[in-house]
């Protein structure tokens, strides 16, 4: 042991079974976290709806006997159906991201539908480890901390998802929740 190693106080555990679904929604919600993610889909989304609007004016623009009124009328409903069709391209979007993520998991996985997941509360971060792989996230980087059904911790982008049923009984998830809190940064959000 290095002379300089302190030992953590009171390491707090958790475990459960993840199911493939749950490990899906918890990468969209990073996903949805991540603002280089929110960036690009709003650079998408605008370059889709300019296209949509473009197509539309150049192929009015064939007609040469059009008024500026009628430009104008022409314009407007063009952006109104682009913005109408703006929940669909979305829908779409997000459709086709949590098929690939999950596409991505199956694989990563082995095709497992069910993933055992491990949470360590530790004096230097959240451990979480699985079949798959393990990551410590420090405590610098935490940035909120939910208690509901769920315990959820969020470091940046990042949520750490700690489900309701892996914790034997409402004093073992109280002491999971209070060695969290003690940890966090004071500018964490609790909520």
């Amino acid at each position: 042991m290095h002379a300089d190693h302190r030992p953590d106080r009171d390491v707090v555990r958790a475990s459960f079974d993840a199911t493939l679904d749950e490990c899906v929604d918890a990468s969209m919600r990073m996903l949805a976290a991540n603002p280089v993610v929110r960036r690009q889909q709003l650079r998408s989304y605008v370059l889709t709806l300019a296209v949509l609007v473009a197509t539309g004016l150049v192929t009015f623009g064939s007609r040469r006997t059009a008024s500026v009124e009628q430009w104008a009328l022409v314009a407007a409903m063009l952006v109104a159906f682009a913005a109408a069709l703006l929940p669909v391209f979305v829908g779409v979007t997000r459709w086709r991201v949590r098929a690939r993520v999950r596409e991505l998991l199956v694989e990563k996985l082995g095709g497992r539908s069910v993933v055992r997941s491990d949470f360590e509360v530790r004096d230097d971060g959240l451990w979480s480890g699985s079949p798959v792989g393990d990551v410590q996230l420090p405590w610098a980087l935490a940035t909120r901390f939910v208690a509901g059904d769920d315990v959820e911790v969020w470091f940046d982008s990042t949520p750490a998802i700690v489900r309701a049923r892996a914790f034997e009984s409402p004093a073992h998830k109280a002491a999971f929740e209070a060695a969290v809190t003690s940890r966090l940064p004071a500018g964490a959000v609790r909520g």
